[in-house]
Formats: structure tokens, sequence, C-alpha cells
């Protein structure tokens, strides 16, 4: 009876903080042509890395067995912040852009959603903050205009 009890609150729990987020959100679509928009591209370059950060923790936290922590991170990193980078790096380098998102928002999400081995997730972060760190660079030097 006990542990009914338990999972019947987790589960009331889960909907409850599941909600919560779901009304403290927005529309849940692509943030604002104008959020994008404004963006610089020094503070895109910081949005890119913070999201490179946040991969690298995901595969931490995949590789200690935490895979929903790890799709969490995931998202945190698409949704909160490469989100934001996409509209500079966009007029800079569309297929760098996509490259980015597509390894992202598909393929890393697929690995750690179809429980792949942590070498998989691995090569595919290790790909991806290799991009981000090509996405920065060119941030970074656009803003400083030409030499």
């Amino acid at each position: 009876m006990k542990s009914t009890f338990k999972i019947a609150l987790l589960g009331a729990l889960c909907a409850f903080f599941t909600l919560g987020l779901i009304a403290c959100g927005d529309d849940g679509g692509e943030p604002d042509v104008e959020s994008q928009a404004s963006l610089g591209n020094l503070d895109a370059a910081d949005q890119a890395v913070i999201a490179g950060d946040l991969l690298g923790e995901a595969l931490a936290a995949y590789k200690n067995g935490d895979a929903n922590t790890a799709a969490e991170l995931v998202d945190q990193a698409y949704l909160e912040h490469f989100e934001l980078v996409e509209g500079p790096l966009g007029e800079i380098d569309p297929e760098l852009n996509e490259q980015i998102e597509q390894g992202t928002r598909e393929d890393l999400r697929a690995l750690i959603a179809d429980g792949a081995k942590p070498g998989a997730v691995a090569k595919q972060v290790a790909a991806l903050k290799a991009a981000i760190g090509l996405a920065v660079k060119a941030l970074r030097k656009d803003e400083a205009g030409p030499k």
C-alpha cells in the first residue's frame, strides 16, 4: 500500500511540475524574430559557448547512467541557448548553423532516447562542440569586422 501511494504521489508531482513548466513557457515555438535579431554576434557567441558547456554536462550525465538528465541538458542547450544563436549564425554561415541545429535537435536527442552506447553519444557531442567552436570563432570574427 505504501509503494502504491508513493507512485501515485510521484505521478501527481510530475504532472504538477509539467503543467507548471507549460504554463510558464511560451507557445513552445521558436524564439521570436525580434529577440534573435537583437542579439549581437558577441552575445550569440557567448550563448553558443554555454550551449557547448551544457552538451558536455549532458555527456557526463549520460556516462553516469542518467539519460533523463542528459536529455534535459541537451534540450536546455538547444532551446535556451542555441536557438538564440541561430539568427546571427545563420547570417554568417547557414550551413554550419544547420549542422549544429540538426546535430543537436535531432541526432543527439535520438541517440540519447535510443539508449545508444556512451561512445556514440561522446562522438556526437565532440563533433557538436567542434562545430560550436567554429561558430563562436565566426561570430566573434564577424563582430570585429574586417582587419
